[in-house]
């Protein structure tokens, strides 16, 4: 065969000029020509791994698909050839955080006469995943249930699990801890039946994570920790580093910044060594928070910035918003209330597009705080009634406490003193009753501040004064 010039190449594979050959087929000739190419290709390809096949899947699975309707085809034999690239191109737009291809391909296969009962619910699943993962929540959540139903008929306990444990976490985002909690018994009991053994790490991570969210912050560490200790002997490195971060956050929160620095540097070393992107950015997104609450601001920043480079590569819109809102918090702390401001309003306008309720209680309440510090006492008012009430609809009990306390400082700002008395006891009671001695120090720290700088008479540093 003579060798083809590159301006020859060129013209054979420019668009137009492709799909104007195309046309000129016959659509029977078309149909007989997509399989014979998907014949030619998979032939070509079945000595290589999975991994390599992946680029090249998606167009394997199309040339199946419009083979089938050629006469004398093999319809079956085509429908499993495309079937089976069909999961090879998913984990690969999955892999390469193109989430809309990816779930588009999940449920081609959720669809697919050719896939088992068991498999098309596990297609669901994994559809709702890649939303999840994406920030996605209300796309999710109707994928994950259907998930549920469907590997219900199938009688598939390890599907009904992950679909399942992806509810819970979900509707936990969301804010909505009793569903959350009563969706965790039912996974669990699931993973049990299933006897798998990675299922079981699974589930004790994320029953650590809710119960952290809860403020059960001593049960969340056991369970984080036997998590961790299985994932590492199952050789599970996603789970590892998350259970590792699970810990990071507990120790961050209760105090111990140097044991959480530890769990955090042992999350972004199993990350990295196995180019886990997703699990890297969400470390380093703990990690400056870390940073930040250690007296770095200035680094803490710059991390909470490239976390944002790399949600918006991912499409991983949930941490993008979390990030935001995280920097306009050092920048409120740092005084730069200009550069925070709009921050706090993007990290809402996310929150609020994703349906993540808690976030957006948070970028709300601490918009109020930079309001506090400015004096603007009636701007703040209005944001802290709101975001005290997200915090109690979703039973977030840290939040009440952590906006609790500038909201008795705003009441204090406008005069009602003993309206702002009582919140603050309110609060720092709800704070006193965390296993959070930072969260306690600051609150007042900041509330001394505040009476300092707007000449007001400071309120009690004690909840039982």
């Amino acid at each position: 065969m003579s060798e083809v010039n590159a301006e020859s190449a060129y013209l054979f594979r420019h668009a137009l000029l492709r799909d104007a050959a195309y046309q000129l087929q016959l659509p029977s000739d078309r149909a007989k020509l997509h399989a014979l190419a998907f014949e030619l290709l998979d032939r070509l390809f079945q000595r290589e791994s999975d991994d390599a096949k992946e680029a090249i899947a998606a167009e394997l699975a199309d040339h199946a698909r419009l083979g089938s309707s050629a006469s004398g085809a093999n319809t079956a034999e085509l429908a499993k050839g495309e079937a089976r690239y069909l999961w090879l191109a998913a984990r690969h737009f999955d892999r390469m955080f193109l989430v809309e291809r990816a779930v588009e391909t999940y449920e081609r296969l959720a669809a697919h006469g050719a896939v088992p009962a068991d498999k098309r619910a596990e297609a669901l699943q994994l559809a709702g995943a890649v939303y999840a993962a994406a920030g996605r929540h209300v796309l999710a959540q109707p994928l994950f249930e259907h998930a549920i139903l469907e590997a219900q008929k199938a009688k598939a306990p390890v599907v009904i699990h992950r679909a399942t444990m992806g509810l819970a976490l979900l509707l936990q985002q969301l804010g909505k801890t009793a569903e959350s909690e009563s969706k965790f018994v039912l996974a669990r009991s699931a993973a049990l039946e299933s006897g798998d053994k990675a299922l079981e790490a699974t589930t004790l991570n994320n029953q650590a994570i809710l119960l952290h969210h809860l403020g059960k912050n001593l049960k969340a560490d056991t369970l984080a920790c036997r998590a961790q200790t299985l994932a590492t002997e199952l050789g599970i490195h996603h789970l590892e580093a998350s259970a590792y971060v699970t810990r990071g956050v507990i120790a961050k929160q209760t105090g111990r910044l140097d044991e959480a620095a530890g769990h955090y540097a042992r999350a972004l070393e199993v990350a990295q060594s196995h180019a886990l992107i997703r699990q890297e950015a969400m470390t380093r997104y703990n990690l400056a928070g870390l940073l930040v609450d250690s007296g770095k601001a200035s680094e803490g920043a710059q991390m909470f910035k490239d976390v944002i480079r790399l949600a918006v590569e991912l499409g991983a819109r949930r941490m993008e918003g979390l990030a935001l809102g995280n920097l306009a918090v050092v920048f409120t702390r740092t005084r730069d209330f200009a550069a925070a401001e709009p921050l706090y309003f993007q990290s809402t306008a996310i929150a609020r597009e994703l349906g993540n309720r808690p976030g957006e209680a948070a970028s709300m309440g601490n918009l109020a705080c930079l309001y506090n510090s400015l004096g603007r006492f009636k701007d703040a008012e209005p944001l802290f009634l709101e975001a005290l009430r997200i915090h109690r609809e979703v039973g977030n009990r840290r939040f009440l406490g952590a906006h609790g306390c500038p909201f008795a400082c705003c009441l204090l700002g406008l005069g009602r003193t003993e309206e702002a008395a009582r919140e603050w006891m309110s609060a720092l009671q709800i704070i006193e009753s965390l296993p959070d001695p930072v969260l306690r120090k600051t609150q007042v720290d900041e509330m001394r501040q505040l009476c300092e700088a707007w000449r007001l008479k400071p309120l009690p540093a004690d909840a039982r004064t």
